[in-house]
């Protein structure tokens, strides 16, 4: 009986501990992202209803780097599996040109977009150790269509450039270059 006991009292306290560890990741899909000669992939969004997949990349070729972002079709919403590459034509090319601008984006990484889609902002991260991250704002003449990609604007985000913006800050301060 006491056996019985012991066995009884083991599975009620061991039972609720194994299921309680919550959820288990599982990799479901994996890709391989080499159209336009992509080398390395940093960010990933999607549009609102899933059909659209965008990746930024950084393509190396030789001492120089070149970001882009990428845009997919997907057949099935949010699934990768279904992807279609939309072509070189239908990229954003991140370069901001010269003369009065910051540098181009060095390493794209995260990105966002506006709630209407004209807007994407995207993070270059600092390399080599050093504190050199920026917030590029580009705007889209289409909504979710980075083809119609146009540079605006960069700013260091470790500065108060972004007080007052729906990033967040002093309301006190007015910048309307990263307003949302």
């Amino acid at each position: 009986m006491n056996l019985l006991r012991s066995i009884i009292m083991a599975v009620i306290l061991l039972f609720p501990i194994s299921n309680s560890f919550g959820a288990v990741v599982t990799l479901v899909d994996r890709q391989i992202f080499d159209d336009g000669g992509q080398t390395l992939q940093n960010g990933i969004v999607f549009n609102p209803d899933g059909t659209k997949m965008f990746v930024s990349t950084q393509n190396s070729t030789g001492n120089s780097a070149i970001d882009f972002i990428y845009e997919y079709n997907l057949s099935t919403p949010f699934d990768i599996s279904t992807k279609t590459y939309a072509g070189d034509d239908e990229r954003c090319d991140l370069d901001v040109g010269s003369g009065q601008y910051g540098s181009d984006p060095n390493v794209a990484g995260d990105m966002a977009f506006s709630s209407d889609g004209l807007k994407i902002f995207i993070l270059s991260r600092g390399t080599n150790g050093k504190n050199n991250d920026r917030l590029y704002r580009y705007d889209l003449t289409i909504a979710y269509d980075v083809s119609t990609c146009a540079f605006v604007k960069d700013v260091d985000p470790d500065t108060d450039a972004l007080a007052g913006t729906s990033f967040g800050g002093r309301p006190d301060k007015k910048n309307t270059m990263f307003r949302v």
